[in-house]
């Protein structure tokens, strides 16, 4: 019916005691529309954690199985790309922070192949879109 364990969680807990931690990434993993995610949940999503993937998912991954999950997560992992030159739509969502109610944004990568080089051009690129808010 399209109703994921998100939205039950965000439905059936109490704002005031509970608020999420969102990880770009493995939301668009699971087949989020993550500027969407962000935009229908104002004040809910406090933390966000900006990573980048390099296509959309053509199939979303939904269920973990144990005897290959985490052969299946390390080759997810290796669709991570430097933030800003993948698919997600970084200057929607940067755009909407403070009437999302977002107080903390973490930037990260997954065990990436260049940890520096990663690093360095991710943060020139988020530079980039912030300065075009």
């Amino acid at each position: 019916d399209g109703v994921t364990l998100f939205d039950i969680l965000v439905k059936e807990t109490d704002p005031e005691l509970v608020c999420f931690e969102l990880d770009l990434f493995w939301a668009a993993v699971a087949g989020a529309d993550v500027v969407k995610l962000v935009k229908q949940n104002p004040g809910r999503v406090k933390l966000l954690h900006i990573k980048d993937i390099d296509q959309e998912m053509e199939e979303p991954y939904t269920t973990f199985d144990p005897a290959t999950g985490m052969d299946m997560l390390m080759q997810l992992m290796k669709k991570q790309t430097i933030i800003g030159e993948g698919a997600i739509d970084f200057k929607s969502i940067l755009g909407q922070v403070d009437d999302a109610g977002i107080e903390q944004v973490f930037i990260e990568a997954d065990f990436p192949p260049e940890p520096m080089k990663f690093a360095e051009q991710s943060a020139l690129n988020l530079k980039k879109i912030v300065s075009s808010i």
